[in-house]
């Protein structure tokens, strides 16, 4: 009898831990679930939302706050969930756009050229061989690409790369990239040769919204020196010619043609070009509205090697010529 009410006794106080265990247990898993959300709600860089879960999974959702940015070093995981995103809605010009850059920051990152995102580069060559029949496309939305990071000496910058066009700069973080939307909008086929413009922008204090630039900028739809007073605009012009061009000394003359820059609209907008050093020219201008007379001024430069050839553009309102000759000087 002693034994038996030995064992009902050790099976309830084995039944009362394993009650309290399971307790425990479940009151851990409800703390949890108080404590750490399933999800935190994030902004970017560049001020668009994302959602990174407790276990550091990050979601990136298309909405209201997504506008397209070159991608910043040092989110790169947001930029790849981004890219996975857009993949997912099939939207692939912009998703091989930020590939290609994420690609460029991890070389810009990595020295050494390896690549620890394999996912990445494997996606950009399956969406590039899967649209190879759009090569055109291709050259036009997805070149050049970007990428926000650290110099050699720790400063950030925006730098720029473009393979097909062989080009490779680094200038001022501020500038934005004005992205092509519309195949025919920033680039078009001539007789003789192609030519694109790819536009790069620095908003000053006083800029105006947003939504106010496509129709401001584009009233002057040839005239790619025009630049409202509220911004700083860097333009990289390539042409690609179907000939060999063997005098290429009157290559300015194309992107003077391109830029609405005749002779008589030289002179009533007063333009100037003088030549500063070997190849490197100071220009200067003025264009009317309607309710006053606004001054510009700028540098460029021009190269041209084989069959191709790149014009290099920057045009500042007159009030910031010193800090626009600043941002000249840095470019590289």
């Amino acid at each position: 009898m002693k034994k038996s009410s030995d064992s009902i006794r050790v099976y309830l106080c084995s039944s009362v831990v394993s009650l309290y265990f399971f307790s425990f247990t479940l009151f851990s898993q409800e703390a949890v679930k108080t404590i750490r959300p399933h999800f935190t709600d994030k902004v970017d860089l560049f001020g668009r939302n994302y959602k990174q879960k407790w276990n550091g999974e990050i979601i990136f959702s298309l909405d209201d706050s997504y506008r397209e940015a070159l991608p910043d070093s040092i989110q790169l995981d947001v930029h790849i969930a981004e890219a996975r995103e857009l993949v997912e809605k099939r939207k692939y010009f912009p998703a091989i756009r930020l590939l290609k850059g994420i690609t460029f920051c991890q070389r810009l990152i990595y020295k050494d050229k390896r690549n620890p995102k394999f996912e990445v580069q494997n996606t950009l060559n399956r969406l590039l061989s899967e649209n190879q029949d759009k090569r055109e496309e291709l050259e036009i939305l997805t070149e050049p690409y970007g990428c926000y990071a650290p110099n050699q000496h720790g400063e950030k910058k925006l730098f720029i790369e473009s393979k097909d066009f062989a080009y490779f700069y680094e200038v001022d973080a501020r500038f934005r990239y004005v992205f092509p939307t519309e195949l025919y909008r920033f680039a078009r086929m001539e007789r003789e040769y192609n030519w694109k413009v790819s536009y790069f922008r620095i908003l000053l204090p006083e800029a105006t919204s947003e939504q106010t630039f496509e129709s401001e900028y584009f009233r002057y739809e040839r005239q790619i020196f025009y630049e409202p007073p509220s911004r700083i605009m860097l333009s990289i012009g390539q042409t690609y010619h179907f000939h060999t061009v063997s005098d290429t000394s009157h290559y300015p003359d194309i992107w003077d043609g391109r830029r609405g820059l005749s002779n008589s609209v030289k002179k009533a907008s007063g333009f100037l070009r003088k030549e500063i050093s070997s190849g490197i020219y100071k220009t200067s201008f003025y264009l009317n509205d309607e309710t006053q007379t606004r001054s510009y001024s700028g540098f460029e430069t021009y190269k041209f090697k084989k069959n191709k050839g790149l014009g290099l553009f920057l045009t500042c309102p007159l009030e910031v010529q010193e800090e626009c000759a600043s941002i000249w000087s840095e470019i590289k």
